[in-house]
């Protein structure tokens, strides 16, 4: 027996299945089992990257994607309009108890510290988060709200509105100043970056299995609430998510600095938000009825209840593209070594056809002289 909001034929939506079960002295047993039915939602996300044509170290991704999910058997696509869509650089780094702005320490362990590494570089347990701790936030979970519109993300500026020019070289180190942990197993390393050249919180993302990597403004929610205070940077785009439009889709577009691949995840938590909201369904005694939704029996038939309506896990897309440009960044110096490089190649293939030939004409001397 099925009975739900939208009436005793509907799957969709919040219902109750009742398992009646009648012994042998004919008496009834009620067996229920409440569950929320609903399509599952699907997130399809393309991105665009346009390098700038007088810096290979800068680049504007251009997102845009469509939410819905699709009914009759997977044969039609229903859009989600005016859908919250949170969308982070490289991963999600806030945490209920972890403010990544405030404590960038533990937000970083809780999302590159656990595992086999930590335990052979010593790692002592006790100085990790538990998993426990590092539960994500959900923007549509009451319980799970703090910290879920922590805006962390910021191209990497090095001064007012521009990346810092690439390097000269492809041979050009990395600028390994970070570890998680705080050591590399041989040396102390600072856990904490400070603030970028511009004033913005930077994090510590690694880039080798020990720990060390790179301090950065490029990770994290895109967009967000204001910085706490504390923070010298400006304010973040008060609007920590994309809402999608009549037809399920979205836009966007941020700055990237750096050349390598860039990984954006766009994320929904569902509808209606925040959870848990209220239910009305028929008690237990009154869900047998034929028609479960219309009020039937004394007053008080119905009763008021929360709901869980979402999965503890968001619908979640993510989609890697190239920043940069390895061709435009070996600067002028690198210019001039594939010219130089260019002219060597020529002169030295019009040696080896001019060797060749030469050797050819001493073979055939020789068979004259036999």
């Amino acid at each position: 027996m099925l009975s739900g909001l939208l009436g005793p034929t509907s799957l969709l939506g919040y219902n109750r299945l009742i398992y009646v079960i009648n012994d042998v002295f004919n008496n009834s047993i009620y067996v229920p089992l409440d569950a929320d039915i609903a399509n599952t939602t699907k997130i399809k996300m393309n991105l665009n990257p346009t390098i700038s044509s007088t810096n290979p170290n800068q680049t504007t991704i251009y997102i845009n994607g469509t939410v819905g999910y699709y009914t009759d058997f997977g044969t039609k696509f229903v859009p989600l309009a005016n859908a919250p869509v949170y969308l982070y650089y490289g991963a999600d780094i806030n945490y209920v108890n972890y403010n990544p702005n405030l404590d960038p320490i533990d937000a970083m362990l809780c999302t590159y510290g656990f595992g086999a590494n930590a335990m052979n570089l010593g790692i002592s347990a006790s100085s990790l988060p538990t998993p426990q701790q590092c539960q994500l936030a959900n923007p549509a979970f009451t319980a799970q709200l703090a910290n879920s519109d922590q805006g962390t993300y910021h191209p990497q500026y090095y001064s007012g509105n521009s990346c810092a020019p690439a390097a000269n070289s492809l041979l050009t180190p990395l600028d390994l100043n970070c570890n998680i942990y705080g050591k590399d197993g041989n040396n102390n390393i600072p856990q904490t970056c400070g603030v970028s050249p511009v004033g913005q919180q930077e994090f510590c993302v690694p880039i080798y299995s020990n720990g060390t990597g790179v301090c950065t403004t490029q990770i994290g929610l895109i967009g967000g609430s204001a910085l706490p205070t504390g923070i010298p940077a400006a304010a973040a785009n008060p609007i920590p998510s994309v809402t999608t439009n009549a037809n399920g889709v979205f836009t966007s577009n941020i700055v990237a600095c750096g050349i390598g691949n860039a990984d954006i995840i766009a994320s929904f938590y569902g509808l209606p938000g925040n959870e848990p909201y209220q239910v009305t369904q028929s008690l237990l005694g009154y869900s047998a009825q034929p028609n479960p939704t219309t009020p039937q029996g004394p007053s008080g038939a119905y009763a008021t209840f929360n709901v869980l309506n979402f999965y503890w896990a968001p619908t979640s897309a993510s989609v890697t593209t190239q920043i940069g440009l390895y061709e435009l960044s070996y600067g002028e110096i690198g210019a001039l070594a594939l010219v130089v490089l260019g002219i060597l190649t020529v002169i030295l293939v019009a040696y080896v056809k001019s060797g060749a030939k030469k050797l050819k004409n001493k073979n055939v001397l020789r068979h004259k002289m036999k």
